[in-house]
């Protein structure tokens, strides 16, 4: 597993929230905007940098950004609320106001294999007694993102039972399934649990998305070290996302898996285009993009085309798709087979004979 240069080494990171430091104390705000703005992209959830700024913006009585970075503190380690100053009112007021939670909904997207869609964190048969320790340990809101099992419904590590036997237990999944719209977590709780479990697991490259915020942020655990890089992609969930990492993908040639998760989201757009043309256009639109990013022994390529040209009924030039799709890998036709059966009720001929000639 590679790590592309936009991943800076420790000393680095330290250099950048030192200039940052160094141009807060000299010249305020206005002129550390810029540097904490990069500084934070290499190590979002520094806690001296955050209770620096809170101090700072104390002493100026802005009361939404001082709140903004103590809570991230406050959140990640309880000490800081005896760390600051009570002796200010302003102060005093939020501290005794202070709101535990706040929306939290996230989303993970794997990078790295096996798993084309789930972030699998899959343990170290070394570490098995610190996970059950990490396990116990996490509050009820960030322990509801730790997944056992694979079913929709499945436990979070705190509810399966009060130990979990995790002899028996070989990964959890990176999720969250719940009713409602969001789940009461302050992100910076997340991260830090993320960071703790890092010497346990495997190695592991996933991303972290929100629909609220303007950044998506690149996770690598790698030799049982925490790594992420906060990348400003906009705001658009999907077109920003993408427009984003074109260049990158471009940039680093070599980093293949990073190539091979943006083919994903193309052809996953193409699907999606397929079955509500209606509503979000024609399914070519992202079709060249796929294939240029795809590779030879993917085989989710000749699945979307198999199934594009059954859309479109081409008979001939599904099942030769199709068929391709299902010599590289059991789930492309197990794909393909869904796909045969779920299809438009005025396709039932087709779908016999291809479903037929597949088996065959």
């Amino acid at each position: 597993m590679m790590m592309n240069s936009y991943f800076k080494p420790p000393e680095e990171i330290n250099s950048l929230f030192q200039k940052a430091s160094e141009a807060l104390e000299q010249h305020g705000y206005d002129a550390a905007e810029i540097l904490f703005e990069e500084a934070f992209r290499h190590d979002p959830y520094r806690l001296q940098a955050h209770y620096e700024l809170a101090l700072y913006f104390a002493s100026v009585n802005n009361a939404h950004r001082f709140k903004e970075h103590l809570f991230i503190c406050w959140n990640i380690d309880p000490v800081y609320k005896e760390k600051i100053s009570a002796d200010n009112a302003f102060i005093t007021e939020f501290i005794a106001a202070k709101e535990e939670r706040r929306w939290c909904k996230r989303e993970f997207e794997a990078i790295a294999p096996p798993s084309r869609y789930e972030t699998l964190l899959k343990f170290k048969p070394a570490h098995k007694k610190e996970m059950l320790v990490f396990a116990n340990s996490l509050d009820t809101e960030t322990a509801e993102y730790f997944i056992i099992d694979k079913p929709r419904t499945a436990p979070s590590l705190s509810e399966l039972h009060k130990e979990p036997d995790f002899e028996k237990i070989d990964y959890c999944r990176l999720d969250h399934f719940s009713e409602r719209a969001a789940i009461d977590c302050a992100p910076e709780k997340l991260y830090a649990a993320l960071q703790r479990i890092s010497p346990y697991i495997e190695d592991v490259r996933f991303l972290v998305t929100s629909e609220w915020d303007p950044f998506v942020d690149e996770v690598i655990i790698l030799n049982g070290m925490f790594n992420i890089y906060r990348h400003p992609v906009g705001t658009d969930r999907y077109q920003d996302l993408w427009d984003y990492f074109e260049p990158i993908v471009q940039l680093y040639p070599e980093d293949r898996m990073l190539r091979h998760w943006l083919c994903r989201e193309y052809q996953d757009d193409v699907l999606m285009r397929i079955g509500y043309r209606s509503h979000f256009g024609e399914p070519e639109e992202y079709l060249d993009n796929a294939i240029r990013l795809s590779s030879p022994e993917d085989p989710w390529m000749p699945y979307v085309l198999g199934k594009l040209a059954l859309s479109k009924n081409e008979t001939e030039t599904a099942l030769k798709y199709l068929r391709e799709a299902a010599a590289k890998t059991s789930d492309s036709l197990k794909a393909a087979r869904k796909d045969l059966l779920l299809n438009k009720p005025d396709l039932r001929d087709l779908k016999d004979k291809i479903a037929a000639r597949l088996n065959g």
